[in-house]
């Protein structure tokens, strides 16, 4: 993949020779393994360490303290500035080991800035170790916001306050480089449940009629005050995302769907109302919740379980909860996590069986679908990650939303939401979307179920596609996102093929799309749409 190749050909910059702030004097790709802390701001106590370092005698920086809030808490920003440009992604990892687990939490992100100061905080993500005592990488993409006033970030890494807890945390080896550049893909574990199971890379199966059959979730997080779910199964979702009981299953089973069962509510604080907040009692009402399910017969239609992680942490309200579902269910029904926190998911390798994260973000229409592709590639991140989770606000972009991420690896959706804050779903694009995207879903299965990852490569010329290959039966795919409104004529070139490709068709009529001139053709992709096409021999 282009990691390797960027490693062997990058010229490393050492942080030592960046001794002023500068456009011009910091290019990228940009690395430091910390042989001295000249260029970083090491604050609250923050400490430069000249014994550990993930290689012998280069040092690194010492995090310790979790405050209740971030100027309080152990911190490293660069003193210099990276050279950054409006409207891109860039990639920053480093590397990080511990000798507590659960782990320090370390929240990573940059501070951008224009030639007359600071302008706004990039976005990022809250990165833990898998393991105590290994050296481990930690990859956060960085979006930078289309403000031609930004030209600059500076790197911040500090121990997350409240979250975390106070142990040290060593980090070294520090690289930006511009675009998504990942590792290969990290291996995953399957689940094999008796009556859903995922495999490693992520295919979910149910048990129907004595046999398994592929089965992609589109989950809808459903209007509780709707009286008649039917108009789901219409449109084309086939799950309830958020079953909170025995009633909620039952009324998606007469909608016709399948249903997640979620649990955070017995994880975290909520309302009396709901539920009981006696630690016996929230217990007690857990098991009679998943009694009732098997005694009313809802178990055929009882997906998964769900935990919306939005507390990040492995207390034992946590694990108490998982370790009596484990128990109860007997490997029938894997667990699922949402992990909006994508670059600390890997702590609950032992607690969850599959995973996903946001490929969209709430109330913009912008894809950010690099983040499920770093769930992939994290090292030692060994659940699959499904999932890719799409909030209201996407607006017509639902489409090449849905095709972005399942070019990127997702092997089922979740929308947020009907009704509420959202409004009704019928007053939104992808009520008419829908039923479409569903039917090609179907039809696209054999495709989806490959792995991500080809021996040949694509290349392409247009900034906002978005694009991913597949080969099946020897031949080459590419799934084709246009998240824009405006036309683009974008130009792919593509290698490596081991045969010689004539032309293009698309993937669902058959017809061709365009001829392929040594590897080079043009698509011309129409505003807020998705292509699937076959690169025909």
């Amino acid at each position: 993949m282009m990691y390797k190749t960027f490693l062997t050909g990058c010229l490393l910059l050492l942080l030592s020779a960046c001794n002023s702030v500068g456009e011009s004097e910091i290019k990228l790709p940009f690395f430091t393994d910390f042989k001295n802390s000249k260029g970083w701001s090491l604050d609250a106590g923050a400490k430069f360490d000249t014994v550990v370092s993930s290689e012998p005698g280069s040092g690194s920086i010492r995090l310790e303290k979790a405050a209740d809030n971030w100027m309080l808490c152990d911190r490293v920003t660069s003193d210099f500035q990276l050279p950054v440009k409006a409207g891109k992604t860039y990639t920053l990892s480093f590397k990080t080991k511990t000798e507590t687990f659960p782990p320090p939490l370390i929240e990573a992100s940059g501070a951008l800035y224009g030639k007359d100061g600071f302008i706004v905080n990039s976005d990022g993500t809250m990165c833990a170790n898998s393991q105590k005592g290994i050296w481990e990488e930690n990859y956060v993409i960085i979006r930078i916001p289309k403000n031609e006033l930004i030209r600059f970030m500076k790197i911040k890494l500090l121990l997350m306050p409240k979250r975390s807890i106070s142990a040290p945390v060593w980090i070294d080896d520090v690289k930006f480089v511009e675009g998504v550049q990942l590792p290969p893909r990290s291996p995953k574990k399957a689940f094999e449940g008796s009556v859903t199971r995922v495999d490693k890379l992520g295919n979910i199966e149910i048990k129907k009629d004595g046999k398994f059959v592929p089965f992609f979730p589109i989950g809808i997080y459903t209007d509780e005050n709707r009286a008649d779910w039917s108009v789901y199964k219409k449109m084309g979702f086939n799950t309830n995302m958020w079953a909170s009981n025995a009633y909620d299953i039952k009324k998606a089973k007469d909608a016709g769907l399948y249903s997640m069962l979620q649990v955070v509510q017995y994880i975290v604080p909520v309302g009396e109302d709901w539920i009981p907040q006696d630690p016996k009692k929230k217990m007690a009402h857990l098991h009679k919740t998943l009694q009732k399910i098997e005694d009313d017969g809802l178990g055929s239609m009882l997906l998964s379980y769900y935990v919306d992680n939005e507390f990040y942490h492995l207390k034992p309200a946590f694990t108490k909860v998982i370790d009596t579902i484990r128990s109860r269910d007997k490997k029938r029904r894997p667990i699922y996590m949402l992990s909006g926190a994508y670059g600390m998911a890997r702590i609950y390798n032992n607690y969850v069986d599959f995973t996903g994260t946001y490929v969209a973000e709430d109330g913009y229409e912008t894809p950010i679908v690099e983040n499920l592709a770093v769930l992939n590639a994290t090292p030692n991140q060994t659940q699959p990650p499904v999932i890719g989770q799409i909030n209201r606000g996407v607006g017509k972009n639902f489409r090449p939303v849905v095709y972005a991420a399942i070019a990127k690896g997702a092997r089922g959706i979740g929308f947020w939401r009907d009704g509420g804050s959202a409004s009704k779903i019928e007053e939104r694009p992808i009520f008419h979307q829908l039923p479409q995207i569903a039917n090609e879903i179907e039809a696209l299965m054999p495709l989806i179920r490959m792995r991500c990852e080809t021996k040949w490569k694509a290349t392409c010329d247009g900034e906002r596609v978005i694009f991913g290959t597949r080969t099946l039966g020897g031949e080459g795919y590419m799934i084709v996102s246009n998240p824009s409104g405006k036309m683009r004529e974008v130009t792919f070139t593509v290698s490596d093929m081991g045969y010689d490709v004539k032309r293009v068709d698309d993937y669902f009529s058959h017809h061709k799309v365009t001829d392929v001139n040594n590897g080079t053709f043009v698509l011309k992709l129409k505003p807020y749409d998705a292509v699937v096409v076959k690169l025909t021999k």
